[in-house]
């Protein structure tokens, strides 16, 4: 008798998470990197002191003597007079942020209100 065509023998359920053989695949080679033979070199007119600010966006990139770099993105902050302990806090914090403050003590004052509401009764009735 004839040995049956391979089209016609029965399909298999593979288990969950199992490959068929014929999905295997080799792992594929890591891509080449694009650093290799690479030289980059950057001439500025910038301070003597190894700080360069990038007058586009305000960043200052200072060099450091094992040859890094350290860029700072927002070097007007650091750059702002020293605060005096009785400095008004609120000239210095964002108004985004003032109001966050205000709306987080207001419902904290109602909270309290709501929660010592009997209380408050009875005090205002004597």
């Amino acid at each position: 008798m004839a040995s049956p065509k391979r089209d016609a023998l029965p399909a298999v359920a593979m288990p969950s998470g199992l490959l068929a053989p014929s999905a295997l695949r080799a792992s594929e080679p890591p891509p080449p990197s694009l650093l290799d033979g690479l030289h980059i070199d950057i001439q500025t007119d910038g301070l003597t002191d190894g700080a360069v600010i990038d007058p586009a966006t305000g960043a200052a990139m200072i060099e450091m003597d094992d040859g890094g770099v350290i860029v700072d993105f927002s070097p007007a902050a650091a750059t702002d007079k020293a605060s005096k302990f009785n400095d008004n806090l609120a000239e210095k914090i964002e108004q985004a942020e003032l109001d966050r403050i205000s709306a987080e003590l207001r419902l904290g004052i109602q909270e309290d209100d709501r929660s010592r509401s009997d209380w408050l009764d009875t005090r205002a009735k004597g």
